[in-house]
């Protein structure tokens, strides 16, 4: 909304954009520069609107920018147009920034300010102005200003800002419709580098890069600072008696036909050693030997268009400026200098930008290994979406093998049976073997014992006898030297269905003995066809029973495990060795799905939440 006010800059009327009913403008041009801080506003409205008759020189025009700071314009200008653009007649009004007629016509006495911040001076330069200094303490510099010649407080005020190396902005503010201060705001440097990229087919209205080869120079004669007789340093004393630097290969490139160099010296008055000024003077032949580009490009304001909020321009703004279809490719940062807003239609709104620096458009590796993860992340994304999927299933699959579990307690009871009755067996065994020994020769006898005999005959035998157990724990031979143990033959114990390579009688121990130790393979498909692999495993470490479930989504399985070792536990996990990250990482457990990196849990989600709860509204917990 534009607010029109008379020549006592008292309010009006008020004009919209998008009215239907009252007086509205349309085609406005809102521009700001940086380099002389030039702003002005034009607009157009139709002659036969009721505003018109406000809209006259001397009459103002406020408006809020879009940093919602009040601008005050003066009308200088009103143009009546009629042609075949347009079937009815219009008004063009154009107005300029109020502080530019007010500073244009205040004189500035003569004055040196020694050794001052930019405060004081613009207090100075601004006083018979009515507009008032502020954040000037956001320029430290301190400088000495000479104003001579009475001039006007608006050159005035381009001299101070070019001593202090800052800028300024004029706005006023308002309290009940009535304008209450005229400021200046200063600052070292308006606008931000937020990173804003505009690209060819996004944010670029047009661009025109221009290469100019008529500044090329092919060698260089440095300067430093004047020394105590009067002459500058120069190279030649480090420099083979030479007191410039050349690049041969870009003097045959651009100067085929000439018999010299293109020459060209620069000062550095900062520059008092001869190596640092040839390092200096090498640096800078770079640049002037090869072309140098001139860009003008017009940007597209989009920060108003949805999706591209983000996209925030503003005077002396950074963007980065991006044409990769241009060959060679442009890519440069440059600021904003030239801000032209059209309130009525953002779409319109353009920038003009300049100050370009040319940025290498290599990708580095750590960029390209980035889109690499991103991509890695996307099908994780998906193998995690399969896997909640199949969730149920291994959630029934868990319960199945829990039944398992029990059925292996009640076939371990069963074996712990076998094995009593193998330890009866055993006895019987013992039994057997004594009246077998006790036939044989004098020279042979038997001794049975937890001890060996006192005085043991050559080829004795003793049967060392564990007295609690009443069992056979050893046969030994006496040499005449030691008792030597002999070992068995599993044949020798063959009792029944028992048979052993090596025994403790009462206490069974096997590679693998039915009851025992139960081994069962699966193998199983469900009715969509999912294939079920695993084994399940009952020995003396527990019951263990783990399948895997393929998921469909590469070499990505989802693995159920269920143990009775320390107490009954169901885990799921999602297994993916082919890729790393979060993914290999990933356990669902019987009450809560872990997502862990480098053994520490990033993201938790709760079992009972995740198959009862509706999705919006499952709680996590990170």
């Amino acid at each position: 909304m534009l607010l029109i006010l008379d020549e006592n800059k008292e309010i009006v009327k008020s004009i919209s954009a998008d009215s239907t009913n009252g007086t509205h403008y349309f085609n406005d041009s809102h521009t700001e520069k940086v380099i002389d801080f030039d702003s002005t506003y034009e607009f157009s409205v139709s002659v036969d609107d009721e505003s018109s008759k406000y809209l006259t020189c001397g009459n103002y025009v406020m408006l809020q920018d879009l940093d919602d700071d009040t601008i005050l314009f003066k009308i200088i200008e009103v143009q009546d147009i009629r042609d075949d653009k347009s079937p009815r007649p219009q008004k063009r009004i154009v107005c300029e920034n109020v502080f530019i007629f007010d500073l244009n016509n205040v004189i500035v006495p003569d004055r040196v300010l020694t050794d001052t911040n930019i405060g004081p001076v613009l207090t100075y330069i601004l006083g018979g102005s009515g507009w008032i200094p502020q954040d000037t303490e956001n320029v430290g510099a301190v400088a000495t200003l000479e104003l001579t010649g009475y001039v006007t407080a608006q050159e005035a005020l381009h001299q101070a800002c070019a001593a202090f190396d800052c800028e300024v902005k004029f706005y006023v503010k308002t309290y009940q419709g009535r304008i209450v201060g005229y400021y200046c705001k200063v600052a070292k440097e308006f606008g931000e580098n937020e990173g804003v990229r505009v690209e060819s087919g996004v944010g670029i209205k047009g661009i025109t890069r221009k290469a100019l080869f008529t500044n090329i120079k092919t060698a260089l004669i440095p300067l430093g600072a004047t020394q105590a007789d009067g002459t500058q340093l120069t190279i030649s004393t480090i420099n083979g008696g030479l007191n410039y630097i050349s690049n041969d290969e870009a003097n045959k490139q651009y100067n085929p036909s000439g018999t010299g160099y293109l020459m060209a010296k620069m000062v550095n008055e900062n520059i008092t050693n001869a190596t640092a000024l040839k390092q200096w003077g090498t640096l800078e032949l770079r640049k002037l030997s090869s072309p140098s580009y001139q860009y003008e490009v017009s940007i597209l304001m989009l920060e108003q268009v949805y999706g591209f909020e983000a996209h925030r321009v503003r005077k002396g703004s950074y963007v980065r400026i991006i044409d990769l279809e241009m060959n060679p490719s442009v890519t440069v940062q440059a600021r904003v200098i030239e801000l032209n807003i059209c309130y009525s239609d953002m779409s319109k709104s353009t920038c003009v930008v300049g100050d370009f620096i040319d940025v290498n458009s290599a990708t580095p590796a750590i960029i390209n290994q980035l889109r690499e993860n991103a991509k890695v992340s996307t099908n994780a994304n998906k193998v995690a979406t399969i896997a909640s999927n199949k969730a149920e299933t291994a959630q029934q699959i868990a319960s199945n093998a829990e039944n398992a579990a029990n059925d292996a307690n009640t076939n371990a009871t069963d074996a712990k049976q076998v094995a009593n009755d193998a330890k009866d067996s055993a006895v019987t065994a013992i039994d057997t073997a004594n009246n077998a020994l006790m036939k044989a020769g004098d020279n042979n006898k038997p001794f049975y014992g937890e001890l060996p005999p006192a005085i043991p005959k050559l080829n004795d035998t003793w049967f060392k006898i564990d007295e609690e157990q009443t069992t056979i724990t050893g046969v030994f031979k006496w040499t005449g030297i030691i008792w030597e143990e002999i070992p068995l033959d599993y044949n020798a114990l063959k009792v029944g269905e028992l048979s052993a390579i090596t025994a403790k009688l009462g206490n069974v121990e096997s590679g693998s003995i039915t009851g025992a130790e139960f081994i069962h393979n699966i193998n199983y498909r469900d009715e969509e066809g999912n294939l079920f692999t695993g084994t399940v495993t009952m020995n003396d470490d527990g019951f263990n029973a783990a399948t895997l479930l393929p998921t469909g989504a590469g070499s990505a399985i989802l693995k159920s495990d269920v143990t009775t070792l320390g107490g009954l536990k169901v885990a799921q996990q999602l297994m993916d060795h082919n890729i790393s990250g979060e993914l290999k990482e990933t356990m669902l457990r019987g009450d809560s799905l872990d997502f862990t990196k480098d053994g520490q849990t990033t993201l938790s989600i709760n079992a009972d939440l995740f198959y009862s709860m509706k999705w919006q509204d499952l709680i996590l917990n990170s």
